[in-house]
């Protein structure tokens, strides 16, 4: 007589969906533009207007929304305790007083070479269940399967964003403009 097997219980789906968005506490947005010259541009009503629009459209009350906009005109590259913005969002969230953080793109966080700030940042989000949400992606570092690759994509992308920085920024385009001032 054959031998029967049985089939497995197919797995949870919810393992692999995206998480709920934690509405029912207060959620941050992240304000970054790295020049004074920048200020006030499409970037800044992107990162302002837009995301405070999409954060409600999500779910938030609009007084349950801080806006941490002390960083305009502050570099990516720096440390965040050089940082006034995200020094106080850091303390947000290690103060538990937020369940989400959201920012126009990952490089309006970080654009740190060494990548030590970036997983600064991301431990302490693990350690309060803080999201990212950018209009891309939630990052979910607590997600039961996909929390290890939503950190590998966030350092990703701001390796990406620090990358840009120093080689074409610093690399080619200022290069290029001191070849040009050479040139009279």
């Amino acid at each position: 007589m054959p031998k029967r097997y049985n089939r497995r219980p197919e797995p949870k789906t919810e393992n692999y969906g995206a998480s709920p968005l934690p509405v029912d506490r207060p959620a941050a947005i992240y304000y970054r533009q790295s020049t004074d010259a920048q200020i006030g541009n499409i970037n800044t009503t992107l990162q302002t207007v837009d995301m405070f629009e999409h954060l409600v459209r999500q779910g938030w009350s609009p007084d349950a929304i801080l806006m941490i906009d002390m960083d305009a005109g502050v570099s990516g590259s720096k440390k965040i305790s050089e940082r006034p913005g995200l020094s106080h969002v850091m303390e947000l969230i290690e103060s538990g007083q937020i369940s989400l953080v959201a920012a126009q793109d990952v490089d309006r966080f970080f654009r740190d070479v060494t990548q030590i700030q970036v997983n600064i940042f991301i431990d302490a989000c693990k350690r309060n269940q803080v999201c990212i949400l950018t209009p891309r992606m939630l990052y979910d570092f607590n997600h039961v399967t996909m929390g290890p690759y939503h950190m590998k994509i966030f350092r990703d992308e701001a390796q990406h964003a620090a990358d840009y920085l120093e080689y074409f920024i610093k690399g080619r385009l200022q290069a290029s403009i001191a070849h040009l001032h050479g040139q009279g």
